[in-house]
């Protein structure tokens, strides 16, 4: 079966900066791109404008829409259209559970930053409840043209989120980039006041025996990426680490209890308040494992 990429366009400024992302990522990647359209349901559209009630405008207006998509596209070989009718979230969620579906790439029209594109009613759901990985697109993206350098993944426990790990590591050897796994401690490191602040002795001992555990977890879940330890908030961890390495995407986990899950649902004060500057791959947990969870 040959996967595809799926992304949203409903013709406005986010799903047009999530096609300029989608078009070259499935070019890259040498998979299909599927671009998919959700209308109304035909019980939901007496609640909607007069012209609701015609679906062949509709039609209309989504083979215009491809058309204009179409357009945009460097290289339109190799690209399909698809029209859904339903909720824009449940129509999603849906395609993205079908095996065909590689991942879902979705424009996010908040103001600016990570913590916008991922809390959009749209986007936030679909990205906590979807089966496949969902790529964000910031408002703030930068043109790919001006990155794409590295594969950024944030995990707290390298061997409990290595489902993120696969899928960031199986993307960066497909993309034929470098893996940069960020792992960050939300706790201040300690210093020692002085002339020169330094951290002390045994915080250095522990930072150097958490390294080696997680350079050894890394090595055990296979793989092979360059590891940032970081103590502070997580959310400047990987801003920082993202912006530093040119990065093409970020990558974290859509469920379960770490830092990096709590920083996008946005139930910590230490939010990411900065721009985001590139697309943000977020992956759920398998279906096994959330169940057990």
């Amino acid at each position: 079966m040959t996967r595809h990429i799926v992304c949203a366009l409903d013709g406005f400024d986010g799903a047009n900066r999530a096609l300029l992302v989608a078009g070259p990522l499935a070019h890259d990647l040498g998979v299909p791109l599927t671009l998919l359209h959700v209308l109304p349901a035909a019980s939901d559209q007496f609640a909607g404008p007069p012209d609701a009630l015609h679906p062949e405008l509709e039609l209309d207006r989504a083979r215009a829409l491809f058309d204009a998509a179409r357009a945009r596209l460097k290289a339109p070989a190799g690209v399909y259209t698809r029209v859904e009718f339903g909720s824009p979230v449940d129509e999603l969620i849906r395609v993205g559970a079908e095996d065909a579906t590689e991942l879902l790439v979705l424009g996010a029209r908040g103001r600016g930053g990570l913590a916008s594109a991922v809390l959009g009613s749209v986007s936030r759901a679909v990205a906590d409840r979807a089966r496949c990985p969902v790529l964000v697109v910031p408002p703030a993206a930068e043109p790919l043209e001006t990155r794409g350098h590295s594969v950024v993944c944030g995990v707290e426990r390298p061997m409990e989120d290595h489902h993120v790990l696969e899928v960031a590591a199986n993307l960066a050897e497909r993309l034929d980039l470098p893996l940069h796994v960020v792992t960050a401690d939300p706790t201040p490191m300690p210093v020692v006041a002085g002339p020169t602040s330094v951290p002390p002795v045994s915080t250095l001992d522990s930072t150097s025996a958490r390294r080696e555990q997680l350079l050894q977890d890394l090595a055990g879940a296979g793989v092979h990426a360059q590891l940032h330890l970081s103590y502070g908030a997580p959310d400047r961890a990987l801003e920082q680490v993202a912006s530093d390495e040119r990065a093409r995407m970020l990558v974290v986990g859509s469920r379960g209890r770490s830092v990096f899950r709590r920083l996008l649902i946005g139930s910590v004060s230490g939010r990411l308040t900065a721009v985001a500057e590139c697309p943000v791959l977020v992956v759920s947990r398998p279906i096994r494992e959330a169940s057990a969870a």
